[in-house]
């Protein structure tokens, strides 16, 4: 028989779905991750999630409009896992194929923020409004009832960053100062000393690279030269 429809219920706040789909239509926070051309960009806004269960038994991508959602599963029936296949290369390129069905004739309107959501210039670092100090700002979405109202305190004159305990006491030791150790003319600084690193099998290792970083202490060093057991790299 027939079943009538289930009654619609509100799990989230107006203004807490908006930042959640702000958060999953900002193509530029997936560009570290997923690079610049990708099965996600589409001509019009969307929202999108990725997943690939640790198995590689499913890849699930689901995305939305303010109009429609689309949801791609891609798997074997009898539960088998594929061959590292990763949601961005089995699930995504269907999704794509199929929000570009979708929207075929539709007005492709933009996702709209609600009364309750505004937007202020914040420190990438400290999440508080950007102060005279911050080297550099974000315009974010923020609820009204919980946007910040204090300048940024971590920054200071001179490029000093004075950081809360409890984020000091969380890295186990106090953040290292801009320059080398006293003696040292160049230092490694990223990663830190005693740093251990594991492959992720679930994604490219074009995107596990490392970033590394140097302080140099000496006036007139234009250039560092990496090398690992004292080999340097190919081409270095």
């Amino acid at each position: 028989p027939d079943r009538p429809p289930p009654v619609p219920r509100r799990v989230l706040g107006v203004e807490s779905g908006f930042l959640v789909t702000s958060v999953l239509s900002d193509a530029r926070a997936r560009r570290r991750e997923f690079g610049v051309e990708t099965p996600l960009e589409l001509p019009f806004p969307t929202a999108v999630k990725t997943g690939t269960s640790k198995s590689f038994c499913d890849n699930v991508v689901v995305g939305y409009t303010p109009e429609l959602t689309v949801g791609v599963w891609v798997g074997n029936f009898d539960g088998r896992p594929m061959r590292s296949l990763l949601a961005m290369q089995g699930a995504a390129p269907l999704w794509r194929d199929a929000m570009l069905i979708a929207n075929e004739g539709r007005s492709r309107r933009a996702f709209t923020a609600p009364s309750g959501v505004e937007t202020r210039e914040l420190c990438p670092l400290s999440g508080m409004l950007r102060g005279p100090h911050c080297p550099a700002g974000r315009h974010e979405h923020v609820a009204t009832k919980h946007a910040p109202e204090q300048s940024c305190s971590w920054h200071g004159p001179g490029e000093t960053l004075r950081l809360p305990a409890e984020i000091v006491a969380f890295r186990d030791r106090p953040r290292r100062e801009v320059a080398p150790h006293a003696g040292r003319t160049i230092e490694i600084a990223s990663p830190e000393h005693g740093s251990r690193f594991t492959i992720d099998p679930r994604l490219p290792r074009s995107r596990q690279a490392l970033r590394l970083s140097a302080l140099v202490g000496a006036a007139g060093v234009t250039r560092v030269r990496w090398g690992v057991d004292g080999r340097a790299p190919r081409g270095g």
